[in-house]
């Protein structure tokens, strides 16, 4: 039996114990495996192409999630909380009604995986902005 492909554990083990990047802690221990195991550096990335084009929807949102933490950053969340509080007379169906709206478009168009379950993100959304008016900011976090 063989054990050196068992090398890329370890190169996994000691990159994340290092705290260096995730990704390239997992690739180089891919590659590290894949030599050990005797296979060329073109049978390695062919196999690694093959893996992304098959677990795209993976892959899709790991490539996302950069965006969503620059958004993050540069105060999305800020941004929205001033939307709503300059919203008059906000109440849930201010803010459901056009969201709905523009999901039903979306399926019409055959797009419905584009705006995630429906309760997932106007109840809180809503429940936010219906707050933001009628208690004191401190509280809508706790409410």
């Amino acid at each position: 039996m063989d054990f050196w492909p068992a090398l890329g554990l370890l190169v996994l083990i000691a990159g994340l114990a290092l705290r260096l990047q995730p990704m390239l802690t997992v690739l180089s221990a891919g590659l590290v495996s894949g030599l050990a195991g005797g296979m060329s550096l073109i049978d390695i990335l062919n196999t690694l192409g093959e893996a992304f084009s098959r677990n795209r929807f993976l892959a899709i949102l790991i490539l996302t999630l950069p965006a969503i933490a620059l958004l993050e950053r540069l105060g999305l969340r800020e941004h929205a909380e001033r939307f709503i509080r300059g919203l008059r007379q906000p109440s849930f169906a201010r803010v459901l009604i056009p969201y709905l709206a523009i999901r039903q478009i979306f399926a019409m168009l055959g797009l419905t995986s584009i705006a995630g379950s429906a309760p997932m993100l106007p109840a809180p959304t809503t429940s936010v902005c219906f707050l933001a008016k009628t208690c004191s900011w401190r509280l809508v976090r706790y409410c």
